[in-house]
This record gives C-alpha cells, sequence and structure tokens, in this order.
C-alpha cells in the first residue's frame, strides 16, 4: 500500500456537504487523495475509501496529478516474436479493432438537476440516439456497460471525451467512452 505521501492529494480548506449523490464529503483539514481532475471546476478524490466529486476551489493542491501521458496510433504493426523475452513490450496494429479510451476517464460536468432541465429546457430533452460499436465493462460506479450492437441514448458529451446516456434497453445510466457509440438517424 502507498503511502499518502507519495501519492496526489490535498488539504481542504473548507468543509463540503456535497450536493448530490457521489459527491465527496468531508471536514476542513482533512487530506484529500486526488484520483483525478474533471475539469477546471472539479476533482475526482477519497478520503477514508470513500470516494467521490467535489469543487477544485475547496482543497488546497499539496501534491498534483501527474500530467496525462499523451495518446497515440499505431503507425505500422508490431508483433512480439519472443514473449518471454519481450515481456514488457505491447503488440501494435496500425488499424486498430476497438479504439482507445479517451484519457481522463469518467464523471460528466457536475451541476445540480435543476439547472440541468433549465439547461435542457424545461422539462428535458430527450437526448440523440446512439449505437454501441464496442462492448464496454465498467471500471468504475457511475460508469455505464455498453454491449455490442444496443441503442443508448446520449444526453450529455463531456468535454474529457466521455458521454453521459442511458441504456435503451435496461433504462441504466451512467458515463462511457464516446468514441464506443456511433449516432443514428431516426
Amino acid at each position: 500500500l502507498q503511502s499518502i505521501s507519495q501519492l496526489p492529494y490535498g488539504k481542504a480548506l473548507y468543509t463540503y456537504e456535497g450536493k448530490e449523490p457521489g459527491d465527496l464529503k468531508f471536514t476542513k483539514g482533512d487530506i484529500i487523495i486526488l484520483r483525478r481532475k474533471v475539469d477546471e471546476n472539479w476533482y475526482h478524490g477519497e478520503l477514508n475509501g470513500n470516494h467521490g466529486f467535489f469543487p477544485a476551489s475547496y482543497i488546497q493542491c499539496i501534491k498534483p496529478l501527474p500530467q496525462a501521458p499523451p495518446q497515440g496510433k499505431a503507425l505500422y504493426d508490431f508483433e512480439i516474436k519472443d514473449k518471454d523475452q519481450d515481456k514488457d513490450c505491447l503488440t501494435f496494429t496500425k488499424r486498430a479493432t476497438s479504439p482507445l479510451l479517451p484519457l481522463a476517464p469518467s464523471a460528466c460536468h457536475r451541476e445540480t438537476a435543476v439547472s440541468r432541465r433549465q439547461a435542457l429546457g424545461g422539462r428535458g430533452r430527450r437526448g440523440t440516439r446512439y449505437l454501441a460499436l464496442y462492448a464496454y465493462k465498467p471500471q468504475k460506479n457511475d460508469e455505464l456497460e455498453l454491449r455490442k450492437g444496443e441503442m443508448y441514448r446520449v444526453i450529455e458529451k463531456c468535454q474529457d471525451g466521455w458521454f453521459k446516456g442511458t441504456s435503451l434497453r435496461t433504462g441504466m445510466s451512467g458515463v462511457f467512452p464516446g468514441n464506443y457509440v456511433t449516432p443514428v438517424s431516426r
């Protein structure tokens, strides 16, 4: 187990009660492990085994998150011949059959249900229908499982490349990689 001083962390400047499910509650002075920066205003973090979202302005960043590594695209095929000798190498294919995940996983822009309804025009917009091109297994509890060939309604596209939406089959909602789906015309 890593000690907290080795992990990215911040110190709470104020007490945060949380405004909606999935927010991380903490008290002034708490040390919060930073898991990822959602956008310039929000972090996802951990405190005493609890995970959640909180405003970036509520903490003093002591040890910042590392910069995300750049994404790449294979220009040539590369296959490992000796798997034992080259165990630290990856196989690359020029034409990938599955897309890369967006770098900053999960968590769309934070807003209250009231402001969301206002932004969508009163009672709420239906959203755009999308078809899953690939299966996706959730890595976190706010993510939605995608099944190849099934339909989903996207209600929000996030800056980090993730979409917020609902499965038309199950009615379940969550976030998922936007490059795993394609829009369908009605």
